[in-house]
């Protein structure tokens, strides 16, 4: 079951970007206002360095930019060199990233802003993947601060993008917080449209242990995704004598399922969750 939630780096990893690791975008066709911006702040994610003054000027700006391709690339630029430490992972890099993390916290507020209201679905996607990683302090501890749970919660209710929202919901169930908003997020996105979005929702409270939702999650023992029906039975045994009443429910799906891997699964889950009760 460990390897549903990986270790603490691997998860850490995960919401660096939803590709792996940090790469400029690959893009159509640019003008050359737009060649020029980019390759000015594509120099600040480059050198191992602390940004300089004028750098962080030029990722401040590049957030205000009127091109959307601009903004995004400057979100990106934050997320690449929080990046730079996590690979690197030695005591230098992460002492360059938190001076820049010092500076680069500035924009914290106009990402907030721009994760809600900007038009553009790379850049609200680029930007929730800098406002993680500005949350990174040089440590694989999880946990993100409740001003971030909050934000992102509440971005979530108002995107309509589900590639973004199941970015969001990522993040959140990745991590940890005390934070009430991010089991509320992860309550309602087992609702979800995006179906990444709910095996994701289903991960992150089983991580938790939130049984006040185990209900819900036992309903989706049926669900037409092989996928989530996979992610479910993981999770059922993460929840321990929590689920024992919901072994009969989950025999019944065993009982009547099709995908071998999944009906695995949810034997060995009633076995472990059985030895705890």
């Amino acid at each position: 079951m460990s390897t549903m939630y990986g270790t603490a780096v691997s998860l850490m990893l995960m919401i660096v970007s939803p590709e792996g690791a940090p790469t400029l975008a690959q893009r159509p066709a640019a003008t050359a206002d737009q060649i020029s911006k980019g390759q000015a702040l594509k120099s600040a994610t480059e050198g191992p360095a602390a940004l300089t003054g004028s750098q962080v000027a030029l990722v401040h700006a590049g957030l205000t930019d009127t091109d959307p391709r601009v903004r995004e690339t400057a979100a990106e630029v934050i997320m690449a060199r929080a990046w730079m430490a996590r690979s690197k992972r030695t005591a230098e890099a992460r002492a360059v990233w938190l001076q820049d993390r010092g500076k680069l916290a500035k924009s914290q507020s106009r990402l907030e802003q721009m994760l809600k209201s900007d038009r553009d679905r790379k850049v609200r996607l680029a930007v929730v993947l800098a406002l993680s990683n500005l949350e990174y302090t040089g440590n694989e501890d999880l946990t993100i601060s409740a001003r971030l749970t909050k934000t992102l919660a509440s971005a979530y209710e108002l995107e309509q993008d589900g590639t973004v929202r199941n970015e969001i919901i990522k993040t959140l169930a990745l991590t940890n917080s005390d934070e009430p908003a991010r089991d509320r997020a992860l309550s309602k996105a087992l609702s979800d449209v995006s179906l990444g979005a709910v095996q994701q929702a289903v991960a992150g409270l089983a991580r938790s242990q939130n049984a006040a939702a185990l209900p819900r999650i036992a309903r989706l023992l049926r669900h037409h995704s092989r996928s989530i029906r996979l992610t479910v039975a993981q999770a059922m045994a993460r929840f321990g004598s929590q689920a024992k009443s919901y072994v009969s429910e989950m025999r019944a799906a065993a009982a009547a399922e099709t995908d071998p891997i999944v009906r695995q699964t949810l034997d060995m889950s009633i076995a472990l969750i059985e030895k705890k009760a």
